[in-house]
């Protein structure tokens, strides 16, 4: 095995951290906004007003977006009441992010 040596020194977060703040969603699903917010600051994501970067989440009402780590392109989740109402991704142009239909 042929490996670059700053690849090698790439730190990594431990597996067990990995599995315990994975997210798996899917249309209807219920989803705790306020709970969710909690657990993005507790591994340190940042709330902004809107997302451009790694580790941002921004909230304006039912809307979550957020950009997580080690993703091309961040997220967007809309909520009917505590409902997932759709789940889409941002595309870029030129640092202003529009949402993909």
């Amino acid at each position: 095995m042929i490996i670059p040596l700053p690849t090698l020194l790439h730190r990594l977060p431990p597996v067990d951290f990995l599995q315990g703040n994975s997210l798996s969603l899917k249309i209807s699903q219920s989803f705790d906004i306020d709970r969710y917010r909690e657990n993005l600051e507790s591994v340190g994501y940042r709330c902004v007003d809107t997302v451009y970067e790694y580790g941002e989440y921004a909230v304006r009402g039912a809307i979550l977006d957020i950009f997580p780590m080690g993703n091309e392109v961040p997220f967007r989740i809309e909520l009917f009441d505590d409902e997932i109402e759709s789940l889409r991704t941002f595309e870029y142009r030129k640092n202003k992010p529009s949402i993909a239909h």
